[in-house]
């Protein structure tokens, strides 16, 4: 009998003394959660992972970090009970948006209205016709996905609808009537483009997004840029002709003189409230030229645009 306890005793003492041996990290953060298991990464004085019995992965800041130490396993289940929600972040959000966009045509808008007034001038029923490009509003709406690819930052692929182009008012007198005076007459011109549109954009954020600790990073700023390509769904102008107080309007097709497509380059930022609420800034910038008449080509149009919209993100 005591054999038998002498050669167990024997083989179970390298195991015992594995276990007194090992250590586990602990991490204490200054919001008062405590986080077991093992560092698997630590870039210094910045951030660390570790990765709990679970197999789950926490990231945090060293400004969130009390302090780290090594203790052996603790087996006090009671004492992980009570212990504060472990701030782990997520990884992947959905949503949707919509706002309003204030969209023009340059940088050639200018040149386009004086090669107007030019040819309109030359005509011996007009005179002293003049006109200029105006910004033109219209709408947007989408829905996006965002995924974490490092840290603070973050992958934003979206699909929306935008309504974009420009207005051209003038003004000027005709002088061929049947009276002893000329028709003062004004010509507003509404070019409508409507687009499908994919931006993929690099999205950061100044605080830790994604944190489930209650009333954490309640409010954040982000910036963002990236490409877009976007489909046009329909290329019109609606043109108003008043003479004298009288007004007649015609909206024809222009898919002959605007591309079916378009590049351009977004950029902007914005603000993010409770976590799941953004109010969102952007400009896009043409990067193609979008006429398409070869015949008469007075100067560059490209799409331009700033645009306000209201959103709201939710964890996957």
């Amino acid at each position: 009998m005591i054999t038998t306890s002498v050669i167990a005793l024997f083989l179970i003492f390298p195991f015992l003394l594995i276990a007194q041996n090992y250590e586990e990290d602990v991490v204490y953060l200054k919001n008062g959660s405590i986080i077991h298991g093992l560092i698997i990464e630590q870039i210094p004085n910045q951030s660390i992972k570790i990765q709990t019995k679970d197999n789950s992965i926490f990231f945090f800041k060293m400004e969130e970090i009390e302090k780290i130490t090594k203790e052996s396993p603790s087996t006090d289940i009671s004492s992980t009970t009570k212990k504060k929600p472990a701030d782990r972040l997520r990884n992947s959000f959905m949503g949707f948006y919509m706002g309003v966009d204030v969209a023009t045509l340059g940088p050639g808008a200018e040149d386009f209205c004086n090669e107007l007034a030019s040819e309109l001038n030359k005509e011996e029923d007009f005179s002293s016709f003049s006109c200029s490009p105006h910004s033109k509003t219209g709408f947007t709406i989408g829905m996006t996905t965002i995924f974490r690819i490092s840290g603070p930052l973050f992958l934003q692929t979206e699909l929306s609808f935008i309504s974009k182009g420009m207005v051209i008012k003038g003004s000027g007198l005709y002088t061929k009537n049947y009276y002893s005076y000329p028709y003062e007459v004004t010509i507003e011109e509404r070019m409508k483009l409507n687009y499908f549109k994919v931006p993929i954009l690099l999205k950061v954020y100044f605080f830790p997004k994604g944190s489930r600790v209650k009333g954490k990073h309640n409010f954040n700023i982000y910036l963002q840029a990236g490409p877009s390509v976007a489909l046009a769904v329909s290329r019109n102008i609606k043109t108003i002709v008043s003479v004298n107080g009288s007004s007649n309007d015609d909206t024809s097709d222009i898919k002959e003189l605007i591309k079916g497509f378009d590049v351009t380059l977004d950029f902007g930022g914005g603000i993010e409230i409770f976590k799941i609420l953004t109010l969102d800034f952007r400009y896009d910038l043409g990067l193609i030229n979008i006429w398409e008449d070869k015949a008469d080509e007075p100067s560059i149009m490209k799409n331009r645009g700033f645009s306000i919209n209201l959103g709201c993100n939710f964890p996957l």
